[in-house]
């Protein structure tokens, strides 16, 4: 079977010679200042693309950065001017770029039908929302009290983030009853922020149904009693 040049830059450790900058013009520029050369600019589209192949292909931040190490670029895209060609019909400036919002159940591949040019409220609603039960952490949401009293041994405490500011919701006998208060809170939270995107410029209604479908997640793990592992 023919190999993508996402699994040959994994099989290789890098993508150098399988991406190509194929867009004649200057995407840097440098300055010399104190004999030493400094970059002053670099263009936009450029430094996205980069960023994408960094996140998938450097060894230093897969190292740092378990839940990319399956992650791959669609071939279309090691070609920098079908990216640009792309993103330049996005509402782009300002937001950021994000591969997994149009996917409840988790995406690996960057590309023009998976991701999404989002702001950083929306963005930063999944942030470190996935869960590895094998891992022995506590469930989304929940984390082990660590006050040093004795009848705050065994609690578990409910937080989540509310328009950027960490909130504590209470303190709970089990992980179970702490994971389902968070779910009540997350729910709250994106709907929130769903009344809020909707009236932004960068409106997409493709976001704003997965943002839904998390929702419905959510509410759907609450009524069954059980953890939600990933959003």
């Amino acid at each position: 079977m023919k190999m993508t040049l996402s699994e040959k830059a994994k099989l290789i450790g890098s993508c150098k010679g399988l991406k190509v900058n194929d867009v004649s013009g200057i995407v840097l520029k440098y300055k010399t200042i104190n004999g030493k050369k400094k970059r002053t600019w670099i263009c936009p589209f450029y430094r996205t693309w980069n960023n994408i192949f960094k996140r998938c292909f450097t060894k230093s931040y897969l190292a740092e950065n378990e839940t990319y190490r399956d992650v791959h670029v669609c071939d279309d895209w090691f070609r920098f001017s079908n990216f640009k060609s792309w993103m330049e019909k996005q509402d782009w400036q300002g937001m950021q770029l994000d591969k997994d919002i149009l996917s409840v159940d988790g995406n690996l591949v960057y590309s023009p039908t998976t991701c999404a040019f989002i702001p950083k409220r929306i963005n930063n609603l999944f942030i470190g929302n996935k869960n590895n039960a094998n891992t022995g952490e506590q469930p989304l949401g929940v984390s082990l009290e660590n006050y040093r009293r004795e009848d705050s041994k065994n609690k578990f405490v409910a937080s989540l983030s509310i328009r950027g500011k960490h909130k504590r919701l209470g303190v709970y006998s089990s992980r179970e009853e702490a994971h389902k208060v968070w779910q009540e809170g997350k729910i709250l939270v994106i709907l929130d922020s769903v009344d809020w995107y909707k009236q932004q410029r960068s409106f997409r209604k493709d976001v704003v149904d997965a943002l839904l479908n998390r929702v419905e997640t959510l509410r759907s793990d609450i009524n069954k009693g059980v953890i939600t592992e990933c959003l």
